[in-house]
């Protein structure tokens, strides 16, 4: 959703929605106006199979239909490129915010009261290069009669999101110019980077991952005062944007103030540490790296601070898998499915159960 970049020892990071970075560039041509806007072809499809059909719930339920049958239209989710919504569309790839876009333009020309949602307790790491890529999330509200329908694009997500927000079409197309503009930045692309970037802040100047990004971007030029300006606004207007808090501390140890720069980046992990997501991220991270053990104790770090949340379950059974201990995986799988709210989630627990018993009756 957001997109942020922050510097951390000659490490820059950066904000993004749907990735974990606040450098992203991307080709940087289009116009303002076309990030909403519907083609033809999208056109066709809605007027041939949506707006024929009576009601708006099941108008709402034929779109999402439509996007995810690959036999009409289909999609894949892919993280890193930002798109317009007739882009995603023709391309049929896109992170959450293209996918949304694509999603709510197509909503909209039916009929329906679609809006953007910024959901600010999902968060992600990456690093690519000397840049650490912190990204948050986007989704979309559809209003119909008094009630509200969430509709989230990105697969891996199974999280009951708690901090949301309805946001403008001018706060959403601030996150377009800030992806793509840090897409450009990650390429090299400073001077594209740097009119994307403005064009964000120009949107919406309430939008601290604009300013945040921005000062990354002055940080790369060598414009130290700048970028700590820069840093300073982005935390005024989000004093929880701890991507700058990160970044400005950088700036700091850079201009010799090691004590307000350690001061910063500790009351930043202290903050940091209280979050269940942190310590699942950091869990997912050991993990890929085969460092079973590890991710374990991150991913109970995760439990301990929400118990709630069904996939910290399955990622710690999937570890203690890993290493052989079935009986674990069996007892935190267990666990999990209580917290499954889906009949998808608990479908999930149930075969995933099934599947340790016969591997337990083997070792027997």
């Amino acid at each position: 959703m957001k997109n942020q970049i922050i510097s951390c020892l000659i490490i820059l990071f950066l904000s993004f929605i749907c990735y974990s970075a606040e450098e992203i560039f991307s080709s940087g041509n289009e116009d303002p106006s076309s990030f909403l806007m519907i083609s033809a072809e999208m056109k066709d499809l809605l007027d041939r199979e949506v707006i024929p059909i009576r009601g708006e719930k099941r108008r709402l339920d034929k779109i999402v239909e439509l996007i995810f049958d690959r036999s009409v239209v289909g999609f894949d989710y892919s993280s890193v490129r930002t798109y317009t919504a007739s882009e995603t569309f023709n391309n049929r790839s896109g992170n959450c915010l293209s996918y949304t876009a694509m999603f709510i333009s197509m909503a909209r020309y039916a009929g329906l009261n679609a809006k953007f949602q910024e959901v600010a307790d999902f968060s992600d790491w990456d690093m690519q290069g000397d840049i650490v890529i912190f990204s948050s999330h986007m989704n979309s509200i559809v209003i119909v009669g008094t009630k509200f329908y969430e509709v989230d694009f990105q697969y891996r997500s199974e999280k009951k999101f708690w901090n949301r927000k309805i946001v403008s079409d001018r706060r959403a197309e601030a996150h377009y110019f800030n992806n793509i503009g840090s897409e450009a930045l990650l390429k090299g692309d400073l001077s594209s980077a740097g009119t994307l970037l403005a064009r964000s802040a120009e949107l919406d100047g309430s939008f601290s991952f604009a300013w945040t990004n921005l000062g990354v971007l002055s940080k790369r030029k060598g414009e130290m005062e700048k970028a700590e300006t820069f840093f300073l606004k982005a935390i005024l207007l989000d004093k929880h944007n701890h991507t700058a808090k990160y970044n400005l501390a950088v700036i700091y140890e850079l201009k010799g103030n090691i004590k307000n720069a350690e001061n910063l980046r500790n009351k930043i992990k202290k903050i940091l540490s209280r979050n269940p997501y942190f310590h699942y991220r950091q869990g997912i991270t050991a993990y890929g790296n085969n460092n079973y053990a590890d991710s374990i104790l991150h991913f109970k770090r995760a439990i301990k601070r929400d118990q709630k949340q069904s996939e910290f379950y399955t990622k710690l059974s999937a570890a203690y898998y890993k290493l052989g201990k079935l009986e674990m995986a069996e007892k935190y799988l267990k666990k999990g499915r209580k917290y499954a709210e889906t009949d998808l989630e608990k479908d999930k627990f149930r075969k995933k159960l099934e599947y340790i018993f016969i591997k337990l009756k083997e070792k027997k």
